[in-house]
């Protein structure tokens, strides 16, 4: 039988918190509750586990042939029916065994079984690590070195608790993934963004981005986007993981802030032995037709007779592409007849340079303790040029004119063509530990350090207009509306045309975090069936963001002179393969010649600096986070295990802004903070029907904080676009009642089916509500458009996932190397009511569910080859900022469909070639308004291939 032992033995993970830590924090008494509590039954259980010196302890580590450590194998000793499960790291741990000479054995789909004997001392640890070797599947077949990735994927899944969903290191080479976002969607429930053709945000079993959470080693990542919590799972390359982690069901030793599950990226550490693994790579963007350059470097190995370990890990991606773009915003006149009133051609270029680099050190004190150091950092710079040919459409009568504006997004600097930067960057650092103090308290421990940000440094924008053109615009296809502007001056930038817009900004936006925690494991009853044992413990979490953006106008002394200089350096961008339409771009200023001006010379211009333009978007948050927890891991019998706890977390935050005084054009200070405790329980069962056949089942309950910047109370004006948006320091957390039912059936050739059911029932979810022609009491001002986060009332989710991989072995020859991966989730979702006028009664689904989520593929596993034919799809949603006053504004993302296909060779076991494919369909971004048929965006980034050669010892 499965052992059931997992959570008595495996070490706790940790979370993450926030910055700069104080006496007066520290002191504050939800933290001293914790830290008594924590001390009294430290000191109760070390007395206790002191007369326990009659047993001992066995532990050790089980890696493969390659020294590559084996997730989720189970160890057993039959002759005392206890046994263990190994970790993320291969490592496991049994408490409390008797003294005598006793047979330990290891199984683990896909390889071989091994056992051992080994002699059990009084009040002493007793080590033996195992390595496995491929196994043999049905058909007599052995498993191959590119199934082993499934492999570790699927043993680790089955003897999780929890319901879970991995993905290994060697699993996401299978794929043509260059980023953690692109091997997520590959999972049941995965639904990606995309941002310039890559997976940047990722939603979780029909819940938007923000009610998930992102971590490495346990740990939170902090968010570099200037006003969320959301994090970018472009910055971080698919091949610096381990593993990925998709916890769907929390336990109560987890932090609480995932309602649709917690996303957990597992680095590389502890090596088993010596490692050397390169990566080089090139290939080729079909719509900026430039080349891709990629390469990755992995060295790891032990010292001082295995008692050190060290490894360190870099990768770099280099991509040059680009996106062609047009835009809409949809209105009716009083007749109903449908027109746009502002119509957009962009096209952007843009080079992306990501950079990873990971290290990693261990060292075993001795049997019973270890501390490890991690560390890692991503750094990825945007070098982009955005081109915008905008038509702002009015109408009168039967005639219509335009205001047509002509403007790019750039970088005050001559180089990289005068290219606009978005510099983004993580760190972070945890120090660590595992103890086992007399032989049945088990003890984990960690503090981390973790920044990210983001820099967007003398950014610039330069924009020529001419206004009330008679224009002929065509809205009989609304995917596709022309605008004919029948006088030849107004076409492109020329005399007629005049400067409106010279700007430039700094943004700067940091996260900081700093975390702690500590947890307990202790045996209670270590005998029997009824086995059971006891999990508690705290954490610290602080967190410090900060937006700090400044903007400011040039003004030429000699304007004249200036548009002269601008009209002679002009740059036709126009293209005859523009992908989202017939259009032509036509003529903008020259970014090279822009952004080499030195536009701090007094004598040439004249410096503005606009505070009631950027103070509102400028905070300053800082959270504290103090949990504690409680849960009680038993078995009742040998196939029945459940999980029974409460967790605790009590947030504090504080936030300051700025608000916009109209009469005065001054801004002034606003500040805020809110305290709330939530008290979460839990209960996660899980019982063995067989070997290898499974049934779970939990209920939880979790939340999700607002974002910082929704809740200061800031005024944010754009008298340009005529927009308002305000903060609402009245917003609630959103939390939710999770229901979880999963079955499971695990194959000997690496096959799996599975099929599970699940319920959400949420409160206070937060959506961005816009709406146009809205009155400004405050200024007297009616804008046209207006936004602000307003808190939902209620919302279910009822969901189903399918799951299935398969090897075909048993069929004949050639047949006999086929395989398949799929998987589907049917979400649906219903909100009773918006508190906005006219929707109070209105049923509608919750935003960011997509009610279909599809991944498919075909592979072919045979000898040296390997191919693979893969697919994604999901249908489309509503947008979480894109709740309108009606339904006829609401924004929806679009129905997608990507298909990539990759292929390698191996010409020794340690060398092989493979190619890459992605988005063979080309498929767009594509958003519309109201109905699928009005085409608010569709983006289009072309195909890429990538070919190159790997090298692993």
């Amino acid at each position: 039988m499965i052992n059931n032992e997992l959570a008595n033995n495996e070490l706790a993970n940790n979370e993450l918190a926030n910055n700069e830590l104080n006496n007066n924090e520290l002191n504050n008494k939800p933290m001293t509750k914790i830290i008594l509590f924590i001390l009294v039954s430290l000191l109760v259980m070390t007395s206790a586990a002191a007369n326990e010196q009659q047993n001992g302890t066995v532990r050790g580590r089980i890696v493969d042939d390659n020294n590559l450590p084996l997730p989720g194998a189970n160890v057993f000793i039959e002759s005392l029916n206890k046994g263990s499960v190994t970790n993320v790291d291969g490592f496991y741990t049994i408490l409390s065994v008797p003294p005598g000479s006793l047979e330990v054995s290891v199984s683990y789909i896909g390889f071989n079984p091994e056992s051992a004997v080994i002699d059990v001392e009084p009040g002493r640890t007793s080590v033996q690590n195992f390595t496995l070797t491929a196994g043999i599947m049905l058909g007599d077949v052995t498993i191959g070195y590119s199934l082993q990735g499934q492999a570790r994927a699927m043993n680790q899944q089955r003897t999780n608790t929890n319901i879970t969903n991995i993905v290994a290191s060697d699993q996401i080479g299978r794929f043509p993934d260059a980023n953690i976002g692109d091997a997520l969607k590959r999972l049941p429930g995965i639904n990606v963004q995309y941002d310039q053709g890559e997976a940047r945000f990722g939603s979780i079993r029909g819940t938007e981005s923000r009610l998930n959470s992102v971590t490495i080693n346990g740990e939170r990542m902090p968010s570099a986007e200037g006003s969320n919590r959301v994090i970018q799972l472009d910055l971080i390359p698919a091949d610096m993981i381990q593993s990925i982690e998709v916890n769907k069901a929390l336990t109560p030793d987890m932090d609480a802030d995932a309602i649709g599950g917690s996303v957990n990226l597992v680095t590389r550490s502890r090596p088993a032995g010596m490692r050397i693994s390169a990566t080089g790579a090139s290939g080729y963007n079909f719509l900026a037709q430039k080349p891709i350059w990629t390469g990755a470097l992995i060295f790891s190995n032990r010292f001082m007779d295995d008692r050190l370990g060290f490894n360190v890990s870099a990768s770099v991606h280099d991509h040059q592409f680009g996106s062609d773009n047009t835009e809409t915003e949809w209105e009716e006149d009083d007749n109903g007849n449908l027109y746009a009133s502002d119509f957009q051609v962009r096209q952007y270029y843009l080079q992306r340079r990501r950079q990873s680099y990971s290290a990693g050190i261990d060292y075993r004190l001795d049997e019973n303790n270890t501390i490890f150091l991690n560390a890692m950092y991503n750094h990825r710079n945007d070098w982009e040029n955005r081109y915008r040919l905008r038509y702002r459409i009015r109408q009168a009568g039967d005639d219509w004119t335009a205001e047509i504006r002509r403007d790019n997004k750039m970088r005050s600097v001559s180089d990289k063509n005068g290219a606009r930067l978005e510099d983004q960057r993580t760190r972070h650092m945890l120090l660590g530990g595992d103890h086992l103090f007399g032989g049945r308290l088990k003890t984990d421990w960690s503090v981390s350090y973790s920044k990210a940000g983001e820099e967007k440094p003398g950014e610039m924008s330069i924009g020529y207009r001419v206004r009330n053109v008679a224009i002929t615009p065509d809205f009989s296809n609304t995917e596709a509306p022309a605008v004919n502007v029948a006088e030849s001056q107004y076409r492109d930038i020329g005399s007629q045309w005049s400067l409106f817009d010279l700007a430039g900004n700094d943004n700067f936006t940091t996260d900081r975090d700093i975390n702690a925690r500590l947890d307990f494991l202790f045996p209670l009853i270590t005998e029997g069936n009824n086995r059971n044992s006891l999990k508690f413990g705290s954490r610290l979490r602080t967190k410090e963001k900060i937006r700090d953006n400044v903007e400011y106008e040039w003004e030429p002394l000699d304007e004249d002179g200036f548009d002269a200089m601008a009209l002679g350096n002009i740059r036709n961008i126009s293209k005859d393969n523009f992908l989202a339409g017939n259009y032509m771009a036509g003529g903008f200023i020259d970014p090279a010649w822009a952004g080499g001006i030195d536009y701090d010379n007094s004598a040439q211009f004249e410096k503005e600096f606009d505070i009631t333009g950027y103070y509102p978007d400028n905070y300053t948050a800082t959270e504290n986070i103090y949990a504690g927890y409680l849960m009680l891991n038993q078995n009742l019998g040998d196939d029945l295990f459940l999980i029974a706890g409460v967790r605790l977390e009590n947030t504090s935050i504080s936030y300051e802004g700025w608000e916009v005084d109209e009469d005065e054009e001054t801004v002034s200070p606003t500040s805020g903070s809110d305290n709330y405790l939530n008290v979460l329980p839990a209960l996660l069962v899980k019982y063995d029907i067989n070997n290898n056949t499974i049934l779970r089942a939990s209920y939880t309950n979790t939340l999700a904080r607002p974002n910082y910047y929704d809740l200061v109370p800031y005024r944010s004006i754009n008298r340009e676009d005529s927009e308002l948006s305000e903060g609402n320091p009245d917003l609630n957390p959103t939390t939710s009642m999770n229901l979880d039912l999963m079955f499971e059936h695990y194959m000997r050739n690496v096959g799996l089916l599975s099929a599970g059911v699940f319920y959400k029932d949420i409160d206070d979810f937060i959506f961005e509500y816009e709406t146009r022609d809205h009155f400004d009491p405050v200024s007297g001002t009616t804008f046209d458009l207006y936004n602000t986060p307003l808190n939902g009332s209620n919302a279910t989710i009822l969901g189903i996932e399918i799951a299935a991989q398969h090897q075909m072995d048993y069929l004949p020859g050639f047949l006999s190397g086929l395989g398949i991966y799929a998987n589907y989730t049917l979400t649906s979702s219903k909100i009773e009511g918006l508190p906005v006028d006219g929707r109070e009664n209105e049923e509608m689904a919750m935003p960011g569910t997509a009610r279909n989520t599809m991944n498919g593929s075909l592979s072919y596993e045979k000898g040296s080859l390997s191919l693979r034919f893969s697919v994604n799809y999901s249908t489309s949603f509503l947008e979480a900022d894109g709740v309108g006053a009606s339904n006829f504004y609401d924004r929806f993302h679009d129905d997608a469909l990507y298909v990539d296909v990759n292929g390698s060779y191996a010409f020794a076991r340690n060398i092989r070639m493979f190619v890459e494919a992605n988005n063979l369909t080309n498929q767009s971004l594509r958003f519309y308004q109201g109905e699928r048929g009005r085409v608010m965006q569709a983006e289009y980034y072309n195909m890429r291939i990538t070919a190159g050669f790997k090298f692993d010892l």
